[in-house]
């Protein structure tokens, strides 16, 4: 027993039984609120069914490196039940793979254990313990530039500490997001997840509805459940929520006072950080009625002046069928999931997949479902994974480790050097928060310049006094070959400036960064920084010659 299918051009009809919800929870491999303080979840008193029998539907996204990420139970509150959250096809971030989370089992009920974007070199889980809170209170300087991004501040495991990373600012860069660092709670440890470079919405993939059981369908054997009504990128946005208790998005109606009370809060505006507010405000910086539009939405659907979203897909049909006199951007906010026939009209690109990659992609998904289930083995509840951190770096203690298997091998996609790039840290590929140097796509125009000629490198030496002042940091290098005979200095750093632009060659600015990001940076362009140094120390013993004889000859005048 299966969920039928739909011809090409028709809608898909579900068997009784299968209720698709136009509001619920966003999977969270599609996105997840910030939140600084991590700490465990909230409990539910019913144990979860069984992960059900998924298989990716025919439609995928154009991109070659889609992956099908495979769904969840949630809690809902309203029915006091469990709901399934749809599995998706998802473009994953440049450089990470997808760690599925798991239910577990405590002294009070069930707590999920989120999943979270590993980097792809991470071989292994390390559980760490409680981790001090957080110090971050927002930018304390104004921000560069409009296009400039806030990325939060956060403790880092070095070392035996915990060490704080302050706060910054970066640059926008258009069809990326930054996704702040931050720790996991499970009930092993806390797992920290470093910041990284990851699409918008619309280019994440394609997110499907959320459905209710009201029959046990996964009961027998020969059933699975496939996906056919997708979630509208512009609806889900419109009508947006954060419960970062829950450590989730939620979509939909949930303007109802009530909500407020239980921890739903606006994706803006809602006086913390959070990473989709922080790019989008930045997209439409251009526009200034975007915020206030999103605020005047929210108060008049919480009023009743707007109508809701629906909540099925029942009472959707229903209210399209009754918004005959709507406008088009109303009659959009209502339709919240549609067929994948109809999401071609929200320019959502799909192509479609062979039975040899859905073959390929559900047992993909089932080596993911393995890893929870190796997770909920591994990660048993200790006394150090209680949050009780204060302010102060504290020793941190590794409990325990989960190995992960090898990274599968993906196609890369398209543009690949489009990508931005980050450092082995997280950190962007700025160290700096102020510094200049754009994207990534700057670094193929930085490599053939030094091959070309060694004259235009050396032109850098002679005028450019600013950029000597930031480099305290090379000045020991410098100082060492003048350490011999003050009259033979004078030559040597004429002699000894084409070796020290040599380092400046392409290999430099790509190693720099792997051996330790906050230097990488600095140390190509310090090179630049001998000649004015030198001119410094050579200039004191000019005046002590003549000021000898001056003095003498003062002396001969008062003889």
């Amino acid at each position: 027993m299966f969920c039928a299918l739909a011809r090409a051009g028709e809608t898909p009809t579900l068997p009784e039984g299968i209720v698709v919800q136009t509001r619920g929870p966003v999977h969270e491999a599609y996105a997840e609120p910030y939140r600084s303080t991590p700490g465990p979840g909230a409990v539910v008193p019913k144990q979860p069914p069984d992960p059900i029998p998924e298989v990716p539907p025919d439609q995928k996204p154009e991109a070659e490196n889609a992956q099908w990420l495979p769904g969840y139970w949630a809690w809902d509150e309203d029915r006091k039940d469990f709901i399934w959250v749809s599995g998706f096809w998802r473009v994953p971030p440049p450089e990470r793979r997808w760690v599925a989370g798991h239910w577990t089992q405590s002294d009070e009920g069930w707590q999920w254990v989120p999943g979270f974007w590993a980097s792809a070199a991470q071989e292994q889980i390390d559980y760490l313990t409680v981790p001090p809170e957080s110090l971050d209170n927002g930018p304390s300087i104004e921000a560069p530039s409009e296009e400039s991004v806030y990325v939060p501040g956060t403790w880092v495991p070095r070392q035996r500490r915990y060490y704080w990373r302050p706060g910054y600012w970066t640059d926008y860069r258009p069809n990326y997001m930054w996704v702040p660092a931050r720790y996991y709670w499970t009930p092993a440890g806390y797992t920290f997840c470093d910041g990284y470079w990851d699409y918008t919405l619309e280019d994440r993939g394609l997110l499907f509805a959320p459905v209710y059981f009201t029959q046990s369908y996964w009961r027998d054997p020969s059933w699975y459940y496939r996906p056919h009504y997708g979630i509208r990128p512009l609806a889900l946005l419109a009508s947006l929520f954060l419960r970062p208790r829950y450590d989730s998005y939620y979509f939909g109606d949930y303007y109802d006072p009530f909500y407020s009370r239980l921890g739903y809060r606006p994706w803006f505006g809602s006086g913390s950080y959070d990473p989709l507010f922080s790019y989008y405000r930045s997209r439409n910086r251009g526009d200034p009625g975007w915020f206030h539009t999103l605020g005047d939405n929210f108060i008049a659907r919480r009023d009743g002046v707007l109508a809701r979203p629906p909540r099925t897909l029942a009472e959707q049909a229903v209210a399209l069928n009754r918004a005959t006199r709507l406008s088009p951007a109303e009659r959009s906010a209502l339709q919240v999931a549609a067929p994948l026939n109809q999401l071609r009209n929200d320019n959502i690109r799909l192509t479609r997949a062979t039975a040899t990659e859905i073959t390929r992609q559900r047992a993909a998904a089932d080596g993911l479902r393995a890893l929870s289930a190796a997770r909920a083995r591994t990660e048993k509840p200790t006394a150090a994974a209680q949050p009780k951190g204060s302010g102060r770096p504290q020793q941190v203690t590794s409990l325990g480790q989960l190995q992960l298997p090898p990274t599968p091998r993906a196609n890369p996609p398209a543009a690949t050097q489009d990508r931005p790039k980050a450092a082995p840290g997280g950190i962007p590929v700025k160290p700096r928060p102020f510094a200049s140097p754009g994207p990534s796509n700057t670094k193929p125009q930085e490599r053939p310049r030094p091959q070309q000629a060694a004259p235009p490198v050396q032109r850098p030496q002679s005028s450019p006094a600013p950029q000597s002042r930031p480099r305290p940091q090379v000045a020991p290098p410098v100082q060492r070959p003048q350490s011999s005979p003050a009259p033979q200095s004078r030559p040597r750093p004429q002699q000894a400036a084409p070796p020290v632009q040599r380092p400046q060659s392409s290999p430099a600015p790509r190693q720099a960064p792997r051996a330790s990001p906050p230097p990488a940076r600095p140390a190509p362009r310090s090179q630049a920084a001998p000649a004015p140094r030198i001119e410094r120390s050579s200039p004191p013993p000019r005046p002590s010659q003549p000021s000898r004889p001056s003095s003498d000859r003062s002396e001969n005048k008062k003889k």
